[in-house]
C-alpha cells in the first residue's frame, strides 16, 4: 500500500526573513488598550451555504456557527466571483474581480500592482497575520503580501513541478485505497492541518507575536471541508446513514473529480450519499472549531472589539447535473456560499439580509467599519456591505479553462469526449435577480430562470432569447468598465519586492513570469 504523509505546519515570519519554532503555553486574559477593533476574518474553504444550519440545511452542522449568527449580520444570498480557490481569495484580498486582477488558470500569481487589504491595514497601524492551509493561498502564489506573519499549513515547496508530482501521488494513494478496500484512518489529513492545529498554532500567535497594544487583522484558511474527507469516526457517525459502515465510507473518502470526468470512477447515487454525510460532518468538525476559536477571544477580553467575518471561498458539487467537484461549472451551488459578520458597536445583531451581496465587497466594508479612508478606494470594484446602495448589481463571476485539468483527463482517458469541460465561463444576474446568464467561450451560452429552477437544470435560452441578449449587453458593459491593465508590464516588479525568490524563478521557468 502506499503511504504517504505531508504535512509541515511551516510558520514563515516574513519580514523577519526567518522560520520560528513556537512552544505550547496558554493565555492568560487580556485588556486591549487600542481603540482600533481587531479584525478576525474566516474562510472556511469549499463550504457551500446551503449546508449550514442557519442558512437552512436540515441537520445539525453549525451549532456554534448558528450561536454567533444570532449575534450577527447574516447575508443569505453572498456570492463568490469565482468557483474555485484562488481567484476567489483574489477577490477577496484585492476588492476586484478576477478579470481585473488577473488571478486566474492563467496568471497563478497575484501581482503586487493591486495593493491588498492586509498591506492597506497594516499600513494604518495593524499587526498582520496569516494562517492558511491551502497552498493556493501562500507565500509561494503572492499572497502573503501585507502579512508580518505567515503560517503554512500544507507541504511548502517552491518547486512546482515537485508540487504537481506529489498531488499525482496523493491521487494514485486514493486509487489504491479504493481498490483494495482500505480507508484512512490512521491519518486525519493528507498535505494539510487540521482546524485543531491550526488553533494551536493561532493561539501560540496571540501569545508570543502580539503585543496586545496593536490591533491585530487575523486572515485563517480553514481546509477541513475540502476532499478528502478522511474524518475521525466519531463525527462521522453522527452524520452517514445507519446502513453505511465507517470503513465502508472511508473507502469513497478520496473522491477525485478528474477521474469521474475521465470516466474512470463511476459514482453512484449511494457513493454521493456518503460523500454528502461526511461532508456535513466535516463542516460539523470544522464548526467546533470555530466556536472554540471564538471562545478564545472571549477569554482574552476582546471578543466584542474584534470584527468577526465568517464566509467561504466556493462551494462544492455532489452529483447534481452529473457534477462533481468544483473543476468545470460555475453553479451556484459553487457560487453561493455563507457570509456573517459579527461586531455589535456598528453591526446590527441578529439581522439577515436578502439583497444578494459578493465577497469582493468584504474589502471595502472593513474599511468602512474601521473609518479608514484610502485615496485609492475608486479602484474596489464594490461598495461597503452595509452602505445604502451595497447590493451587488451584478452578482458576477467568472470561472477560466482549467487547462491542467483537461490535460490530465486526456492521459487518463484519450477517447474522452471534454468540449463541454474546455470552457470557460462568465455569468451575470438581470436586476430583479431572477434570471442568471453563463456566456461560455464556445458560445453555448445558458440562461436560468432561478425562481422556477435554482437547480440550474433547464436552460431557457431559445425561449427567452431577448432576455439573454439583454443580459449579453449588460456583461459586455460590465467587462467593457474594468480598466483591465496589462500584468505583463509589472510582473518584473515581481523579482524586486516577492519574499520568495525561489518562487519566482520556479514560476519563471513555467512560464507565468515573463
Amino acid at each position: 500500500m502506499l503511504s504517504i504523509l505531508f504535512v509541515s505546519g511551516q510558520i514563515v515570519d516574513i519580514y523577519a526573513g526567518k522560520n520560528s519554532v513556537m512552544r505550547s503555553s496558554s493565555i492568560s486574559p487580556t485588556s486591549q488598550k487600542s481603540a482600533m477593533p481587531n479584525i478576525l476574518w474566516i474562510v472556511m474553504d469549499t463550504v457551500r451555504a446551503d449546508y449550514l444550519t442557519c442558512y437552512g440545511y436540515h441537520r445539525s452542522t453549525t451549532p456554534r456557527i448558528d450561536k454567533i449568527a444570532l449575534e450577527s449580520v447574516t447575508f443569505d444570498n453572498a456570492f463568490s466571483t469565482a468557483p474555485w480557490t484562488m481567484p476567489a481569495h483574489a477577490s477577496m484580498f484585492t476588492g476586484m474581480y478576477p478579470s481585473k486582477h488577473q488571478t486566474t488558470n492563467n496568471h497563478q500569481f497575484l501581482s503586487n500592482r493591486f495593493t491588498t487589504i492586509a498591506e492597506l491595514l497594516r499600513a494604518n497601524g495593524y499587526m498582520t497575520a496569516a494562517f492558511s492551509n491551502n497552498a493556493w493561498v501562500s507565500p509561494m502564489t503572492n499572497f502573503s503580501q501585507g502579512f508580518d506573519f505567515y503560517f503554512e499549513g500544507y507541504k511548502k515547496s517552491s518547486d512546482i513541478s515537485i508540487r504537481n508530482k506529489l498531488k499525482k501521488l496523493l491521487i494514485a494513494q486514493g486509487m489504491i485505497r479504493l481498490l483494495k478496500g482500505e480507508h484512512a484512518t490512521e491519518n486525519r489529513f493528507i498535505g494539510k492541518l487540521t482546524a485543531e492545529q491550526t488553533n494551536t498554532q493561532i493561539e501560540k500567535w496571540f501569545e508570543q507575536k502580539w503585543d496586545h497594544d496593536t490591533p491585530f487583522f487575523m486572515f485563517i484558511n480553514y481546509m477541513d471541508a475540502h476532499a478528502p474527507y478522511s474524518i475521525p469516526e466519531s463525527y462521522a457517525r453522527l452524520f452517514l446513514p445507519k446502513t453505511v459502515s465507517y470503513k465502508e465510507a472511508m473507502m469513497r473518502a478520496f473522491p477525485n473529480a478528474l477521474l469521474y470526468y475521465a470516466g474512470l470512477v463511476n459514482l453512484t447515487e449511494h457513493d454521493f450519499d456518503i460523500l454528502r454525510s461526511l461532508y456535513a460532518a466535516e463542516i460539523n468538525y470544522l464548526d467546533h472549531y470555530i466556536g472554540n476559536l471564538f471562545d478564545q477571544l472571549r477569554s482574552l477580553g476582546i471578543l466584542d472589539n474584534t470584527i468577526i467575518i465568517i464566509t467561504s471561498d466556493h462551494g462544492e458539487n455532489f452529483g447534481e447535473n452529473k457534477k462533481v467537484g468544483h473543476n468545470f461549472s460555475i453553479d451556484d451551488r459553487l457560487l453561493r456560499v455563507p457570509l456573517i459578520i459579527r461586531y455589535p458597536q456598528k453591526v446590527p445583531v441578529g439581522k439577515r439580509v436578502s439583497r444578494p451581496v459578493q465577497l469582493h465587497q468584504i474589502f471595502p466594508t472593513i474599511l468602512d467599519l474601521i473609518g479608514l479612508s484610502w485615496n485609492k478606494r475608486s479602484d474596489l470594484q464594490g461598495d461597503g456591505l452595509f452602505q445604502e446602495k451595497a447590493t451587488a448589481s451584478f452578482c458576477f463571476a467568472e470561472l477560466d479553462i482549467y487547462y491542467d485539468g483537461i490535460k490530465q483527463i486526456i492521459q487518463w482517458n484519450r477517447n474522452c469526449f471534454v468540449d463541454d469541460y474546455a470552457r470557460s465561463f462568465k455569468t451575470i444576474r438581470d436586476q430583479q435577480y431572477q434570471y442568471k446568464y453563463i456566456m461560455a467561450s464556445d458560445g453555448r451560452d445558458e440562461l436560468y430562470d432561478m425562481v422556477k429552477d435554482s437547480g440550474e437544470t433547464r436552460n431557457v435560452i431559445k425561449e427567452n432569447s431577448q432576455k439573454a441578449k439583454e443580459l449579453r449587453l449588460r456583461l459586455d458593459a460590465l467587462l467593457g468598465s474594468f480598466n483591465i491593465p496589462d500584468l505583463k508590464k509589472t510582473d518584473a516588479a515581481i523579482e524586486d519586492k516577492a519574499d520568495n525568490m525561489e518562487t519566482v524563478e520556479a514560476l519563471k521557468s513555467l512560464g507565468y513570469v515573463q
